[in-house]
């Protein structure tokens, strides 16, 4: 498990000390009231009829980056599990937007806390719950060692991936995929034509909703 400071984690939040801002008004803190959402959003907290959390564009412009992030989690002690409170996807992890791209928030938390990631490794829960960003319970590993995780913990008791008798990919080539698509060169359709597999496909396994065990 990774080793982190309390004291180092005070100074990200330095510049955005917590606030305790009305129901309806912009959680940035300019005072201004929000607009009423047409619509439900259950990941991201917003209920349809309610006012939003944010100005339009506002949680993007007020405070520096790390501070931003760390809003959105319930931090306790040391030793206990952070957990993300904001957006999630459709397998439990946390995402968060930065700079127009999305990513999960324990591997953030741990750029963030640690540094960056070694191209190829992935960021692991010791405590395996997938929500929680605290770094001391994150570690690196292969994918290899994410899998053999999961099937130690009892997550991965069904047939998936390259051992599904219809897949048309194997994890290797999804990993190229993903690596491939991080370079900005190539459109998901170009990848779909290279690799046999529709766009859609594609798009679910560089969004990790699809072979999320790779």
């Amino acid at each position: 498990m990774s080793e982190y400071t309390m004291s180092a984690l005070e100074t990200q939040l330095a510049p955005c000390p917590p606030q305790e801002i009305p129901h309806g008004f912009c959680q940035c803190g300019c005072g201004r009231k929000t607009k009423i959402s047409q619509y439900g959003e259950p990941n991201n907290h917003i209920a349809k009829g309610q006012p939003r959390r944010y100005c339009c564009g506002h949680n993007l412009t007020h405070h520096p980056w790390p501070a931003r992030f760390w809003r959105h989690v319930s931090i306790r002690s040391e030793n206990e599990c952070w957990v993300w409170q904001g957006r999630i996807n459709s397998t439990g992890y946390g995402r968060v937007g930065n700079n127009g791209k999305v990513y999960y928030a324990h591997r953030m938390a741990y750029e963030l806390c640690v540094g960056p990631i070694p191209k190829g490794l992935c960021v692991l829960h010791a405590c395996d719950n997938r929500r929680c960003v605290n770094v001391r319970h994150l570690f690196l590993g292969t994918d290899a060692d994410n899998v053999h995780d999961a099937i130690a913990k009892g997550r991965m008791r069904y047939v998936n991936g390259s051992r599904v008798g219809a897949a048309k990919l194997t994890e290797q080539q999804v990993i190229e995929i993903r690596s491939i698509y991080e370079t900005g060169h190539i459109t998901q359709r170009e990848l779909g034509a290279k690799y046999h597999v529709s766009h859609s496909t594609i798009g679910r396994i560089t969004r990790r909703e699809g072979w999320n065990h790779v």
